[in-house]
């Protein structure tokens, strides 16, 4: 869907925080999964897309300035941080 409205309004700042965000989310769970030494249910996915977030990365720093790339990044991570701590919270109430 993101990357719809991306392409549609060419606003590639959204997609480029959206990008950032989950590339951290990803990386947060290959550091757990090596610090952790055993084996975590979203480790292979999370493998598995390395080649994709490489490839993305590569393309955002040919394309765009560091500045906004930065920028993007804090955004994207801080809007993650805030939804993940609401999905937790909430979660509690269901289960």
């Amino acid at each position: 869907m993101v990357n719809v409205l991306a392409l549609t309004w060419q606003c590639y700042y959204l997609w480029i925080a959206i990008f950032t965000a989950f590339s951290f989310h990803i990386f947060i769970h290959i550091i757990q999964w090596v610090l952790i030494r055993k084996y975590i249910p979203v480790i292979v996915t999370s493998i598995l897309s390395l080649p994709y977030l490489a490839w993305g990365s590569v393309r955002i720093l040919e394309e765009f300035p560091l500045h906004a790339i930065m920028a993007c990044f804090a955004l994207g991570t801080i809007v993650a941080m805030v939804n993940l701590y609401f999905v937790h919270k909430y979660i509690s109430q269901i289960e």
